[in-house]
């Protein structure tokens, strides 16, 4: 057994976790597909913008949204809206989920105050 002996490992709680972030993506026309996203990253991968700019990645963007992490979508205000909607990332996801369209509503989501 690795490890310091005697260590008591409390459970941890995500306390931010909310379920009704994903529901208002899924909501939104073209975030519907967002639950078919496995995480390949292909999407940022392909992006052009990512690229260029780290604090750009539609594979967190989307992880984030699906796992209902709010203090993360409102971190995401200042990139989200850097997606130039070229549809690269749609082109290249093997699960057909359209991660600008789910960009866009987490953009619409974050605009209604949400996030």
């Amino acid at each position: 057994m690795s490890g310091r002996w005697g260590l008591i490992v409390l459970p941890r709680t995500i306390g931010d976790f909310d379920h009704s972030l994903l529901e208002m993506v899924k909501e939104h026309p073209k975030g519907n597909n967002i639950g078919k996203c496995w995480q390949c990253g292909n999407c940022t991968a392909a992006c052009p913008v990512a690229e260029k700019n780290p604090a750009f990645n539609p594979r967190y963007f989307i992880y984030a949204a699906k796992m209902g992490y709010e203090q993360e979508v409102k971190k995401m205000k200042d990139s989200i809206y850097l997606c130039t909607s070229c549809g690269r990332c749609t082109e290249v996801c093997p699960k057909g989920v359209d991660p600008s369209g789910v960009m866009e509503a987490i953009g619409t989501m974050i605009r209604k105050g949400r996030g």
